[in-house]
């Protein structure tokens, strides 16, 4: 809180709050107040607009939200101009429409909303290239062809154990990891059945796709059939609600090595946060955005 000065005697205060991001304190008119659950958080106009700005090229941070709580872009448009807000309405389409189509064209590729298809054919807002909203070529007539190489590519798929996103029909496959996949269309499903992503009974993760980072290993990642799961099903169902409204502080082993953030990836030095319920280790903005 700062005084400015006296009039008529009495002191004139103006209220500054503190952004939960960076720490910083601003007036009153540069801060949102989200309604975060047990106490509520403040973002300043330069770490909200990141936050938004984040969501549109990383599809795990789409809607953005803080505490699991999504925040209603109506809430905070006085913060944005009106190009970004049309921005992000187009964003917001693209990541809610289901086998999205986008255009023909290799040099633009550029989504076509559902409202500029018409009997099957897509026209592009950009360059006006018409595309087939059935097998995502350009126009052609007649009834769509079978596509033989598609053919081809769905039997590889079935042999080498790929699955297909449930949503945008895209071909997925990994090597590593969990059976949680999250498609850049935004879409999360499981890699065993294709199901919707806590809807199935597949187990999280196949032990010979783990890989486990060993803090004793010069190399870090080791591939281990007794490895530990990740995420385990109580870090997929923890809230990662902060302990006295403060995440605990997990410190590397010598001081001064990096530590991955689970979520993000991004390397931290000396110490990240940890979820005391679940001892999921990440990031700040990952434990209340991301996860």
């Amino acid at each position: 809180m700062a005084r400015l000065g006296k009039g008529k005697g009495k002191a004139q205060e103006i209220v500054r709050h503190e952004c939960s991001s960076c720490g910083e304190s601003f007036h009153h008119f540069d801060v949102i107040r989200l309604s975060c659950q047990p106490e509520p958080h403040n973002y300043c106009r330069d770490c909200l607009r990141g936050m938004f700005e984040a969501s549109m090229t990383d599809s795990g941070l789409f809607p953005p939200r803080c505490c699991k709580g999504h925040i209603p872009l109506s809430s905070v448009q006085d913060f944005f101009t009106r190009d970004f807000l049309a921005e992000f309405e187009i964003r917001r389409i693209e990541l809610s429409t289901p086998n999205p189509t986008y255009c023909s064209e290799e040099l633009c590729h550029r989504f076509i909303p559902p409202d500029r298809i018409q009997a099957s054919v897509g026209t592009c807002r950009g360059c006006n290239r018409k595309t087939c909203a059935v097998c995502k070529s350009p126009q052609h007539d007649g009834l769509c062809p079978e596509d033989k190489d598609t053919k081809s590519l769905l039997s590889t798929a079935q042999e080498k154990e790929w699955q297909q996103c449930l949503k945008c029909r895209h071909m997925v496959a990994i090597d590593a990891g969990c059976n949680h996949i999250e498609c850049p269309c935004g879409a999360q499903f499981c890699y065993e059945c294709g199901k919707v992503w806590k809807t199935c009974q597949c187990d999280h993760a196949r032990v010979d796709r783990i890989i486990y980072t060993d803090p004793n290993s010069r190399s870090g990642n080791v591939r281990a059939r007794e490895a530990p799961v990740w995420p385990s099903p109580l870090q997929l169902d923890c809230e990662h609600r902060p302990n006295g409204g403060r995440f605990d502080r997990y410190f590397a082993v010598n001081g001064k090595d990096f530590i991955e953030c689970r979520g993000c990836h991004s390397l931290f030095r000396r110490y990240i946060f940890e979820c005391q319920d679940c001892n999921l280790r990440a990031c700040l903005n990952c434990l209340r955005h991301r996860f």
